[in-house]
């Protein structure tokens, strides 16, 4: 189904996937797998219920490397943890109270009612994010520093995912450099 974003970073599909946009190269390092954790992380989210997609072109950066992970770290946690507060200030509107409770099934549960993730976004994303929202302490992690399954492979090895060499735009024109046929050979302007 389609993704309705709760912040730039997080979005909530209609199948109640928490769909993370990673914003470096995914160079077979795992990096998109260990910031997809850093998310998931602070927004108390089943991890089967993870997804990962890459930022478009405009807002994507370098890998560097191990640096993907070490140099965006923090602020993929900082938008976990600024997009479950915002769910949680829209649960909180949605059932008249601050008593209640995260699941492990991306909602929020007041007594016996429960409200997914998915029927709160539209009402989360229009909050105002804390600039300094807390995070989970380290005790307190269930996914970070966890070996997770890499949720980049499955694509690779069936065959969907989408490479540069797949991209095809209306009106592409190809090239293709032409070596001369010998050693020493020079291109011809006439």
């Amino acid at each position: 189904g389609g993704t309705n974003q709760v912040n730039g970073t997080i979005g909530v599909d209609t199948d109640n996937n928490i769909v993370v946009t990673y914003p470096i190269a995914e160079m077979g390092q795992g990096t998109s797998t260990g910031l997809a954790q850093c998310a998931a992380e602070e927004l108390r989210a089943d991890w089967d219920m993870v997804k990962v997609v890459a930022a478009d072109w405009q807002h994507s950066g370098f890998t560097g490397g191990s640096f993907g992970l070490r140099g965006n770290m923090a602020g993929m946690r900082t938008a976990g943890a600024q997009a479950y507060d915002m769910l949680r200030q829209a649960a909180v509107d949605h059932f008249g109270t601050s008593s209640i409770d995260p699941t492990l099934s991306n909602g929020f549960t007041n007594g016996s009612s429960t409200v997914l993730y998915k029927d709160l976004v539209t009402a989360a994303a229009a909050k105002t994010p804390a600039a300094s929202p807390a995070l989970v302490a380290p005790a307190n992690w269930r996914i970070l520093g966890q070996g997770m399954a890499r949720l980049d492979i499955p694509s690779k090895v069936d065959g969907s995912a989408v490479f540069g060499l797949d991209v095809q735009l209306p009106n592409m024109l190809y090239a293709a450099v032409r070596f001369g046929p010998t050693l020493g050979s020079t291109i011809s302007t006439t």
